[in-house]
């Protein structure tokens, strides 16, 4: 699967309303709750760097 650049940068806005919701200061949710949503963010994270490593290596490719 690859995401547009606009995908991306929703999904960066997303994960950043996300970790504010999650920050300590202001969590609302308990112990499994907040574990899941920590992994969510971290899966969400780790969707990005890919789909901008993938957008890197095929800008690259193109200079060839």
């Amino acid at each position: 699967m690859e995401l547009s650049q606009e995908q991306i940068i929703a999904l960066k806005n997303v994960l950043f309303l996300a970790e504010e919701v999650v920050h300590p200061d202001y969590n609302p949710f308990h112990d499994a709750d907040d574990v899941i949503a920590h992994n969510s963010i971290e899966l969400i994270r780790e969707l990005i760097i890919e789909q901008e490593n993938i957008a890197l290596a095929k800008a690259d490719s193109k200079d060839f």
